[in-house]
């Protein structure tokens, strides 16, 4: 495939004290074969190695563009601050602690997009990470695929992992994503977009969600989950399912916030309460070749 005739795709990774992660991050994205990429970090007024750390891959790296924000802006003012620099006609956002462990993510993801014109998000399904007394555990996560099933359900789940998501350069449309939210900027900009273009899901398994005690998932859930309701109702106009929203609602915040007391105090009674009602089981390192081999594709780069 000739760059001249690729699109380019610019991945926009903000990090704050992501340290620890960002540097395994940042390499499964720069061993992508797609050809054309360019990858712009936002370093969040880190007061780890976070900045060094990207230094020196860029002096490996000259695609690697690195933004310093003079003061702590947080989230969503980080996502936006890559309009500035991003030339790139598709754009893919990776967190800093996330992982892409399909080498061909971007290949698949921008030729959907492009055989699909209607569709200017495209996501995928991806793995989770979590630790139990130290030992890693995988499951995989599904999510609704066609236009018209993520929106009969957008008002009560988000429909995208935020790590595993391309999309068209549609800022000039869109606008931003929303800086008065501090915790689901993300699901704000995927409500706002659907007023404007499609949405879809790919069902290949291209990202890895690390689930950690100390990530904005769990630390802030309950801000997290006041947002993203708040954010549902003030879309819910631009959507037709209003009414099962406003019936599944209650049951989805119980179901959250019980499922977060018993990850944290009873892990091994939320396992057998998900077999109870049919969710997958977890599923080991060592006992599931499919995530192994994943994971060994990530490790070679």
């Amino acid at each position: 495939m000739k760059i001249s005739n690729t699109p380019l795709v610019s991945v926009i990774m903000p990090s704050y004290n992501g340290a620890r992660f960002i540097e395994e991050a940042l390499f499964s994205a720069l061993n992508q074969k797609y050809p054309n990429m360019e990858f712009i970090v936002v370093n969040d007024a880190s007061t780890d190695a976070t900045s060094e750390i990207i230094m020196a891959l860029q002096e490996k790296d000259e695609r690697i563009t690195l933004l310093n924000n003079p003061s702590n802006q947080g989230i969503a003012k980080s996502r936006n601050r890559w309009a500035s620099v991003a030339k790139g006609e598709y754009i893919a956002v990776l967190d800093c602690d996330d992982i892409w462990i399909d080498p061909y993510k971007t290949d698949k993801q921008v030729s959907f997009l492009k055989k699909n014109p209607d569709t200017g998000f495209v996501g995928t399904n991806s793995i989770t990470k979590m630790l139990r007394q130290g030992n890693p555990i995988y499951y995989k996560s599904n999510r609704d695929k066609s236009d018209k099933k993520i929106r009969e359900n957008i008002l009560s789940i988000c429909p995208f992992l935020h790590s595993s998501v391309v999309y068209k350069n549609m800022y000039d449309t869109i606008g931003w994503y929303p800086e008065d939210i501090l915790y689901a900027d993300d699901y704000g900009y995927w409500l706002k977009a659907g007023k404007y273009t499609k949405f879809a899901n790919i069902p290949d398994y291209t990202t890895l969600y690390h689930s950690r005690h100390d990530n904005t998932s769990q630390t802030h859930h309950w801000h997290q989950l006041k947002e993203s309701i708040k954010l549902s109702w003030k879309h819910r106009n631009d959507y037709s399912n209003t009414i099962k929203y406003l019936a599944q609602t209650p049951y989805y915040v119980s179901r959250s916030l019980l499922a977060k007391h018993l990850e944290k105090h009873f892990p091994c009674l939320k396992d057998e309460i998900s077999k109870m009602i049919g969710r997958p089981a977890y599923n080991s390192f060592q006992d599931n070749d499919e995530i192994s081999r994943l994971m060994i594709n990530v490790q070679k780069g």
